[in-house]
């Protein structure tokens, strides 16, 4: 006997109004600046190597460093991720993470991980090389402050 999934299988799931299933959240590459953000912390294995996931929705622009720029959407979200095997990946998280640290007394980067579940914090988002696309720059978020 198969529990092959159909879409008959699935019907129960799909036979609902488009207009009650949420809009999945866009992924955004924000202008230089500083934000008010959402951020939400997943181990991942990425490429089989073993990774923290910082995923930071957007909640507000609070100021941009190019006048020019254009804000991006509330609700945007993008990420930034560290890999563990590597120590500058953790040197780099605790850089991350030091307001974090400092706000909440941690003395471990699993304490301070595990304080990034829907915390909101301010701050500074940073472009970095992307060195497959240029176009598409990487973002990290400096100077976090717990709001």
């Amino acid at each position: 006997m198969s529990n092959a999934t159909t879409l008959e299988s699935l019907s129960g799931l799909l036979d609902e109004s488009l207009d009650s299933i949420p809009d999945a959240p866009s992924y955004v590459i924000p202008p230089k600046g500083f934000y008010k953000l959402r951020v939400t912390a997943d181990a991942k294995d990425i490429a089989d190597k073993p990774a923290i996931q910082l995923t930071y929705e957007i909640l507000d622009t609070l100021e941009l460093v190019e006048a020019t720029d254009t804000p991006v959407a509330n609700g945007g979200i993008f990420n930034e991720s560290f890999f563990m095997d590597k120590p500058e990946g953790k040197s780099y998280l605790k850089r991350t993470l030091e307001g974090v640290s400092a706000h909440f007394g941690c003395t471990t980067l699993l304490q301070a991980v595990e304080k990034c579940q829907g915390l909101e914090i301010g701050g500074t988002v940073k472009h970095r090389n992307n060195k497959n696309d240029k176009d598409k720059p990487y973002c990290s978020v400096e100077n976090i402050t717990v709001l």
